[in-house]
């Protein structure tokens, strides 16, 4: 790790290593979490009409990441992350 340090590259490395908080929605709610409790890269799961949508923390900040599931027939169903510039996230699922 020494090596690491005197190149550069430790902070990078640990970064990565550090796992990924999760944090958890059901169908039709929305959360604001606060500050620290979400790092970019971290991850949100929402749990509606039987399927598991999970999106991660953006780097950018208010700048809405949104992945989702739908089709001919199908209702529609979204997850949508947002990291503010005071730290907070707000998702949403439904």
């Amino acid at each position: 790790m020494a090596l690491l340090g005197r190149l550069g590259v430790a902070e990078t490395l640990e970064a990565h290593l550090v796992p990924r908080r999760r944090e958890q929605l059901i169908g039709g709610a929305q959360r604001t979490f606060a500050a620290d409790t979400l790092r970019p890269g971290d991850e949100v799961i929402c749990l509606i009409g039987g399927r598991r949508l999970e999106s991660g923390v953006p780097i950018e900040t208010e700048l809405k990441r949104e992945t989702g599931y739908g089709g001919a027939g199908i209702t529609t169903i979204e997850l949508a992350v947002t990291r503010h510039t005071d730290g907070s996230v707000t998702a949403r699922c439904a």
